[in-house]
């Protein structure tokens, strides 16, 4: 028995094992296991009972007894109450469930099939009938009954069930003994049909059981008619869940959905003649069938075809209106929320560059923060962001305020004819974020995503210092050389490094050389990077929820979303943000809508610990060998401003003094910021359609961005004591300022209106269409700001103390007088814009597309005369369909298009003006009263920039969607722009230049943009690859001084040189090293190689006299994307590539090691004697060191190289959960995983660095985040 027992236990096992596996049951491993585990079943004696019938020998014995026990049900019988509740004992069950009753499966179509393994024709059976649950799980529920008379047990029952080629998902009620008997069954197969009402319909045998009895059953059981079906995806056949199916004829509200697997059942009644079958889906192009062409004897299958697919509906917005893809002549790139949403970011915009063709992110030349660049830059002086425009309109606040997950898209208008309906904000690009919104019909759908991100700190070893031993040594040399002796004297008592300390105390006798040696080398194996990663980083950690709820009827939509994210940095600065939207269109008539919403935000930051190279001394520099917490876990004093001894002498001589010790590990819990940004925008509009071809449309948006930021440094904070100290008067034994915390506070309120009235045309007729818009908008911008400080301020009863800042007060460090710091500030400012513009399309046979736009600005900065107030700008375009001519024959590409744009579009700088403008200051130290100075001077001719832009462009698809594309070529003139003009001396408004529109640029490049689909089977891999073409020069720019050393650098700063690119890289010339000295040497004008560097880097050395080496922004970049998809899991991933491209390197500059003891491991490689030069380009190291020496150098050509790189940007691994059973309410969720930052793959440097990152900065480390997706 218990041999039996574990036989059939191993063999069930196995069985379950095969099917998670998917391990074909006719494979040789499955086959061999079964003929054992069979020949053992049948060894315990399996013969076909004689009292149970097959399709051909009826048992009689059966129905005798069967009248003994129960009354049988017929057809028509409604079973009772009480069988409902039956437990059931079951195997094979798809939950793994052992007991189940049929209460669970009411109101659906029950079918039990009795069957026996004996039965051949039960068995083959079995497939169809997975199928059939499969695809109807909504709508039936199938249940094997193998009754106890067969005598199978479940060795025989999972032996018939390995015999089938693919598994079998039914439960089977497992030696019945109670089913059986309620019916008359006198053989199998045997199939009771028992409809949602619990009324017996029929009794049939195997031929009564097919897709034509099944789909008559579901319709009877609806009361007449049914059509079922599923919905899949014509791209790669995966079922589509949430698919909306009804009739055409019929309200929403008679609509069903497809469930997690595709499938759908309609029911119907009183068809009309002409009525016809309606399937959509978002994102995927509506199917319509005619109903009287349905076989609703069978099943439908529904393919929908992905959006992106179909190009009669792709459109891309422009912000001011929807183009349908087929009448754009200009250059978009549109990337919807599905895209987007494979990387996880707090901001909006971090997914653009590595998804966007042609959409760079500047990081080197930008210093100030990475900045978002189109199609490289079209200004020199003037601002260079592209505009962002976020539902119609441009947007003012602070980026962060956007909520990822309300995002439906974003559309980047890349030349003039796409970007010049925004006029002139538009010269850098428009980028145009449209939110999500419900759409009319659209049955309830409530969306949750949630996910965590962690963050590893930086690589801080990534900088290439020096070694702590040998700054020591360094040090050691600069005291004998007596080095900084003079500061031991001066006034300010800037404070030493311990090791100067200690050496001067050997000096003083105050230690041994012994003792000094014994400190010294504790020092040396002492790395202040690793007291920062013990002290201060740590993983950061950011969490992100959502949550979206849309419906809509045939006269209204609305949409509900709300946001909450909160992170904390690897400094554990946080960041929280709590978004909430609402967004509603009304129908009010059959020609009025109505468009309401609002959008509210709210965000804080909080500063966190320090960053490396924020704890710094006096000089700016910090030891290698600082610590901040000894072995006790107590916090050391670090000498930030002054010397030890200087401290200590005035603690002691005046003990009302504060503490006036630094201490790092403690000091950022008592200075902190707060940034509280709250955004509120409201939308109004209206929509009034006149005739069927011209409309009108209003719309109003009010935006209101606060800003406030608090610094509070509380009365143990080393800024608040520090300032306190050095303000006590010794002979009135007082403090000048009042002991106590010191708080900054200001804050800045933006507030902009805007207001729009447009016309809009859309006219077809035989063979030609005509789409256009015209309109006039108003828009204001009001920022007002103000700032002040309170001394003595206590948080807890939040009061503070006055100060006079109106009296010279003697400092206790220095000794000069000098008035109490006062950051009182007041700020306004008012932009004014008025604006009329039109667009529009003519169309001929659907292949020729002629387009024009054309808009005039107003604005309240520029101008004197109306012509420099209004600036015209305009763009055409032409695009004709080839591949619809009669005479294009091409198989290879069924769809050829090309298109060719010129145009103009502007930018402007909001801090210019055309009038003369002064800023009012604080209380002069001289005269005690406020002051004022001239800000912007008169300059009447002052008007917009301008981008002059060419564009040509071709699309094309292959046979299949296997591959598409679009190439286009683009130029850029822009004119009028902002540059420096130079002014008469005698003028007396003391600076030699004054901005005007006098610079010009020029800028030509190449898009390419390919996708292709490379398998379509059961593994679909899909790759979409990006690459821009980009180079810029300067065409007209006054220098003032062309001075060489003026342009060398890292390639940060606009050269401004004609002929040369905008971020050019010069260098000095360079020719080795002295092998004598180890000096640099370089080659003056007339060629002659010297270590003169006064001659090498003076005025001497001009523009033409520098080695030009390359250009500071990539020549060629862009994306490699692929995706993988099979079954429910899909793996991406994106490679980022910048190439034809160069940056400085950093190397070691001992003026800044002397001073700041910060080096470059550069040092380690310096040339030290004769013959180091053959293998070092390192200079020696000298003292006194010259400041022009230095400068050459590190100027020099020797530090140039290529920045060219390809990194492993992000991969994304998403699971696509399906037919979650207990879970109805639920139509899909993905589990997905992401890792960003996976760092570089090649650089053609080979110092191991990242040219995307500053000197100063380390690259980010790879970050991991997890997620969850719902849909219900």
């Amino acid at each position: 028995m218990k041999r039996n027992l574990r036989l059939r236990t191993c063999y069930t096992q196995i069985i379950r094992i095969f099917n998670s596996l998917k391990i074909p049951h006719n494979s040789l491993l499955a086959v061999l296991t079964i003929m054992c585990l069979e020949a053992r079943a049948q060894s315990e004696g399996t013969d076909v009972p004689k009292n149970f019938g097959t399709p051909d020998q009826p048992s009689t014995a059966m129905s005798g007894k069967l009248q003994e026990t129960v009354t049988p049900l017929q057809i028509g019988d409604t079973i009772p109450e009480y069988f409902w509740h039956l437990p059931l004992q079951v195997v094979n069950h798809p939950q793994g469930k052992e007991t189940i009753t049929l209460d669970g499966s009411r109101g659906k179509l029950i079918i039990l099939d009795f069957w026996a393994t004996y039965c051949n024709t039960c068995i083959k059976s079995l497939p169809t009938l997975d199928s059939m649950q499969h695809r109807l799980n909504s709508a039936i529920e199938i249940v094997l009954v193998n009754p106890a008379p067969t005598k199978d047990n479940i060795d025989k029952i999972n032996v018939a069930l390995a015999r089938l080629h693919t598994p079998i998902n039914l439960p089977i009620v497992f030696h019945d003994t109670v089913l059986y008997r309620h019916f008359q069954i006198t053989g199998v197969p045997r199939y009771i049909w028992i409809d949602k009402h619990g009324v017996v319909v029929h009794i049939t045998n195997r031929q009564g059981m097919n897709w034509e009895s099944l789909m008559d059953g579901l319709g009877d059981q609806n009361g007449g008619n049914i059509i079922s079906g599923k919905v899949i995806s014509a791209g790669d056949g995966m079922p589509i869940s949430g698919a909306t199916v009804r009739l055409k004829s019929r309200p929403l509200e008679t609509a069903v959905l497809t469930d997690s697997l595709g499938a759908f059942n309609l029911p119907y009644d009183n068809l009309r003649k002409d009525d016809s079958l309606l399937i959509s889906h978002i994102g995927y192009g509506n199917q319509t069938y005619s109903m009287n062409a349905i076989d609703k004897r069978r099943l439908l299958t529904v393919p929908l075809t992905p959006s992106e697919r179909i190009l009669d509906e792709v459109v891309v917005y422009s912000g001011y209106e929807a183009i349908p893809k087929e009448r754009a002549t200009g250059s978009y790139i549109k990337l919807d929320g599905d895209l987007l949403a494979q990387q996880v970011y707090t901001n909006a915009l971090d997914a653009l560059p590595i998804l966007g063709n042609s959409v760079s992110l500047a990081k080197r030349t930008n210093v100030t923060a990475p900045r978002i660049m189109i199609r490289g830059l079209s200004t020199l002086d003037g601002p260079k962001n592209p505009l962002i425009v976020l539902d119609n309109f441009p947007y003012e606040g602070d980026i962060e305020n956007i909520n990822p997950n309300d995002i439906e898209n974003i559309t980047v208008l890349k030349d003039a004819a796409a970007a010049s309906i925004w006029g002139s904000r538009a010269g850098n690009g428009v980028i145009v974020i449209t939110t999500k919104k419900a759409q009319y019909e659209q049955p309830l759908s409530i969306t949750v995503n949630s996910n965590i991100k962690i963050m590893p700190p930086p690589d801080l070893h990534y900088f290439k210092r020096m070694s702590t031993s040998d700054i020591i040594d360094v040090e050691q040399f600069l005291f004998d050389e007596k080095y900084r002796f003079s500061d031991t004297s001066a006034r300010e008592h800037p404070p030493f490094s311990p090791v100067y300390e200690l050496l001067f105390a050997r000096q003083n006798g105050q230690i041994s050389e012994t003792v000094l040696q014994q400190r010294l080398n504790q020092l040396r194996s002492i790395d202040v990077r690793d007291e920062y990663n013990r002290l201060f980083y740590s993983n950061g950690i950011n969490q992100q929820y959502a949550l979206s709820i849309a419906n809509g009827s045939a006269h209204n939509a609305w949409q509900l979303s709300g946001g909450f994210d909160k992170n904390l940095s690897v400094l554990d600065a946080g960041f929280d943000r709590l978004s909430l939207r609402v967004i509603n269109d009304s129908r009010l008539t059959e020609k009025l809508t109505l468009s309401t919403g609002v959008n509210f935000t709210w965000s804080r930051s909080i500063s966190g610990k320090p960053d490396m190279g924020t704890i710094t001394q006096s000089g700016g520099g910090l030891p290698p060998y600082t610590r901040f917490m000894d072995d006790n876990g107590s916090p050391i004093p670090f000498q930030k401003d002054y010397r030890a001894a200087f401290v200590n002498e005035m603690t002691e001589h005046y003990p009302d003094l504060l503490d006036w010790n630094y201490y790092p590990t403690e000091d950022y819990l008592h200075d902190r910021s707060t940034t509280t940004i709250q955004n509120l925008i409201g939308n109004l509009g209206i929509n009034y359609r006149i005739f069927n071809w011209l409309s009108f449309d209003a719309k109003y948006q009010y935006q209101r961005q606060y800003t406030d930021e608090n610094t509070l440094r509380d009365a143990n904070s080393y800024y608040a004591r520090n300032l306190v100290n050095s303000y006590y008067q010794p002979d009135e034994e007082s403090f000048a300022i009042p002991q106590g915390g010191i708080l900054n506070v200001s804050d800045e309120e933006v507030n902009a209106q805007s207001v729009r009235a447009q016309l809009n045309v859309d006219q077809k007729w035989a063979n030609h269409a005509i789409a256009a818009i015209a309109g006039a908008e108003v828009r204001s911008i009001y920022t007002n700001g103000k700032g002040y400080r309170q001394y003595g301020y206590d948080d807890d009863i939040l009061v503070s103390l006055p100060v006079n800042y109106n009296v010279n007060y003697t400092s206790l460090v220095t000794g000069r007088q000098s008035l109490i710091p006062n950051s009182d500030s007041f700020t306004g400012l008012s932009n004014r814009y008025v604006s009329v513009y039109g667009n529009g399309s003519y169309t001929y046979k659907e292949r020729y597309v002629l387009s024009l736009s054309a808009r005039r600005d107003a604005s309240n900065i520029f101008g004197v005369t109306t012509n420099n107030k209004w600036t015209p700008l305009w763009s055409a375009g032409l695009a004709w369909e080839l591949s619809k001519e009669n005479f294009y024959r091409s198989a290879t590409l069924p769809y050829l298009k090309l298109r060719a744009t010129y145009g103009f579009s502007g930018n402007v700088d909001p801090s210019l003006t055309a009038v003369t403008a002064i800023v009012y200051s604080n209380v002069s130290p001289y005269t005690m009263s406020p002051f004022a100075q001239v800000n912007r001077f008169y300059n009447p001719d002052l008007r917009w920039e301008k981008s002059r832009q060419v564009n040509l462009g071709v699309d094309f698809r292959t046979a299949s969607n296997r591959i598409s594309g679009t190439v286009e070529y683009y130029e850029k003139k822009g004119i009028d722009l902002y540059g420096p003009s130079p002014l008469d001396y005698t003028a007396g408004i003391g600076r030699p230049s004054i901005t005007k529109n006098v610079a010009s640029m020029r800028a030509s490049g190449m898009d390419f943009m390919l996708q292709s689909a490379n398998t379509t089977g059961m593994l679909k891999w899909t790759t979409v690859l990006n690459a821009s073409l980009y180079r810029d020069k300067v065409t007209s720019y006054y220098l003032r001084d062309r001075n060489g050393s003026q342009f060398v650098g890292e390639g940060t700063n606009i050269s401004g040189i004609e002929g040369m690119p905008l971020y050019a890289i010069f260098s000095f010339k360079w020719a080795g090293l002295d092998p004598q000295t180890g000096d640099p040497l370089g080659i003056l004008p007339d060629g002659t190689v010297s270590n003169d560097y006064n001659q090498l880097t003076g005025n001497g050395v001009s523009i033409d006299d520098l080695v030009f080496q390359g250009n500071a922004m990539p020549r060629f970049f862009g994306s490699l994307g692929n995706t993988f998809r099979w079954r429910n899991l899909s793996f991406t991933f994106y490679l980022g590539y910048k190439l034809g491209y160069y940056f400085r390197r950093p190397s070691i500059r001992y003026n800044n090691l002397f001073r700041t003891l910060d080096g470059h491991s550069d040092y380690t490689l310096r040339w030290q004697k004769p013959g180091d030069e053959l293998h070092t380009y390192v200079p020696s190291m000298v003292y006194p060191t010259s400041a022009a020496r230095e400068t050459f150098y590190y100027g020099s050509e020797m530090l140039v190289g290529r920045a060219d790189h390809i990194r492993l940007q992000y991969v994304h691994l998403a699971y696509q959960l399906s037919n979650v059973r207990g879970l109805k309410a639920l139509k899909d969720a993905q589990l997905y995983l992401n890792a960003n930052n996976l760092g570089i793959l090649w650089a053609a440097n080979k110092e191991g660095l990242d040219p995307d990152y500053t000197t100063s900065t380390a690259p980010m480390r790879t970050d991991i985040a997890i997620g969850l997706r719902l849909r219900l």
